[in-house]
């Protein structure tokens, strides 16, 4: 009878422990992910508002960016007098402005029926004398290097983190990590290259550097290493976000030459941020995201959503070069690339999660 009395003590002893385990497991399991999500925020995300509509603009024309000095031989009238004016503010002689001028009418005259090798020869000759003036023009040599700013980076990142319910303080990693892969010491053309991808040639590394540091943020928050897997989560959502900017996905080697028109496209995001056109509100209301399975993937698909966009955008900043910021289409077709790029940001923070 004692023995059975003991008997029944160890158990229930033994029951005690199993139950009071259960619980401080249970409690730290909790403690965890309280310290990650924020309840106070929805996690449901829910389209509470109309949107843009995200299908490709048809009314734009598009041109053959991988056809030489293709945006000097397509010029309409109203351009061709634009650079025309651009030859004669070039820094050159009159006698050679006034030669690149009517070799220029003459090309224009023939184009596209009759196109020489010889006016190929002029065309690289009035492309480098105008971007050696332009490029001065906007500042270029005061600028560090070909990029999305720091505010559009950071802000969007920290809003889609924050979309999916997570604190402030995972949101602020991930937010500040965004910028860091703009600071990382390559040569210059290297960096470019890391933070571009074309849809059409196939080439540039920023879809293949998202995925892998998606990859990386992925092992990090399956080990229960959070801080580093949201600072990784910001570096990929940097080159996510790279390949939603059209200037991003083409061009390099008009843009090599003609760096003013990125850089001023950029400034002009940022200076649109949260002021005047308020480029921030189309990221923070929307509140849809796209299912996203294959970072690598997912990039390419935004880079050939906003390289659509990227000739004409070309022409009219090139063209329009003090007017093109009041440009409705230009406004409307930047909140479409970062509508799209919202989206697909707020899937890259649920793919790490997952």
């Amino acid at each position: 009878m004692k023995n059975t009395r003991n008997r029944i003590k160890i158990a229930l002893l033994l029951m005690t422990m199993l139950i009071l385990s259960m619980v401080f497991v249970s409690g730290a399991t909790a403690e965890a992910v309280t310290d990650e999500i924020d309840q106070e925020v929805e996690v449901a995300l829910i389209e509470q508002n109309p949107e843009l509509d995200l299908n490709p603009d048809t009314t734009i024309k598009s041109y053959d960016t991988e056809k030489p000095y293709w945006y000097l031989l397509e010029a309409d009238k109203n351009q061709q007098k634009t650079l025309l004016k651009y030859i004669d503010e070039c820094y050159t002689s009159k006698q050679k402005k006034n030669e690149m001028k009517k070799s220029m009418k003459d090309i224009w005259n023939r184009y596209p029926d009759s196109i020489t090798e010889e006016d190929m020869i002029v065309l690289g000759q009035v492309d480098v004398a105008i971007a050696e003036y332009l490029n001065d023009k906007h500042g270029v040599n005061d600028r560090v290097s070909v990029r999305w700013t720091a505010t559009p980076h950071q802000k969007m990142t920290r809003i889609a983190v924050k979309k999916v319910g997570i604190t402030d303080y995972y949101a602020d990693i991930a937010s500040n990590a965004a910028d860091d892969p703009d600071t990382w010491p390559y040569p210059q053309i290297w960096q470019s290259y890391n933070h571009y991808y074309d849809p059409v040639a196939d080439n540039g590394l920023a879809a293949v550097n998202c995925d892998s540091h998606a990859g990386v943020a992925a092992a990090y928050y399956d080990g229960g290493q959070l801080s580093a897997a949201y600072t990784e989560l910001g570096y990929a959502s940097h080159y996510l976000i790279d390949v939603g900017n059209p200037l991003h996905t083409g061009m390099v080697t008009n843009q090599t030459l003609n760096q003013w028109v990125h850089y001023d496209y950029e400034d002009y995001v940022t200076a649109n941020w949260n002021s005047n056109y308020n480029f921030e509100s189309v990221v923070s209301n929307n509140n849809n995201d796209y299912y996203v399975s294959d970072p690598e993937a997912v990039a390419q698909d935004l880079a050939e959503y906003s390289n659509a966009y990227l000739s004409s955008l070309w022409m009219e900043i090139y063209y329009n070069e003090n007017t093109w910021e009041s440009s409705a289409t230009v406004k409307l077709n930047t909140e479409r690339v970062l509508l799209k790029s919202a989206k697909y940001n707020i899937g890259l923070v649920k793919y790490m999660r997952r």
